[in-house]
């Protein structure tokens, strides 16, 4: 905890063909039920064909992570790159916090992990979608809350420049 590690991202598009992920989930909503993989599922965002977001309602680091190993290995969302669990507490229809929710929230060493992992010869591989624990850990420090009072200043100043 505290000590992070890194991770980059080469998000540039390598063809013209984007693969669709196929039936499983629609582009905002709420988990049509209680099935295995989807135990804490409460509702979910499809970011651009490729980032699926599910929000879960539990605390438990284990289940989170369980999750989103189940969602990762699920045929039907394989088109997706990466798969990340947030708390209840991320907003989904925000994307903004969306994706400071997502993004400051795991750790790369520890919180990813690749529907399959295949090797040819030396060379290893990883199958994405690639899962993302991105909920709330123990040890986590309180999410820092603005005073509603400065806030209101800070609004009130910008709309006098406007």
């Amino acid at each position: 905890m505290n000590l992070g590690s890194k991770m980059i991202l080469d998000a540039t598009r390598k063809n013209r063909a984007v693969p669709r992920p196929t039936a499983g989930f629609p582009r905002a909503g709420r988990a049509p039920g209680r099935r295995r993989a989807l135990t804490h599922a409460t509702a979910w965002r499809n970011l651009r064909d490729v980032f699926l977001v599910v929000r879960s309602d539990t605390k438990d680091p284990v289940q989170n992570r369980a999750l989103a190993e189940n969602l990762a290995r699920r045929p039907s969302l394989g088109g997706f790159k990466f798969i990340a669990v947030v708390s209840d507490d991320v907003p989904l229809d925000d994307e903004e916090l969306l994706i400071w929710g997502i993004f400051t929230r795991f750790d790369a060493a520890r919180d990813i992990r690749p529907a399959r992992v295949e090797t040819d010869g030396a060379w290893t591989r990883v199958v994405p979608p690639l899962a993302i624990d991105a909920s709330w850990k123990p040890g986590y420090p309180a999410p820092l809350v603005m005073d509603p009072a400065v806030v209101a200043r800070v609004n009130a100043a910008g709309a006098s420049l406007v």
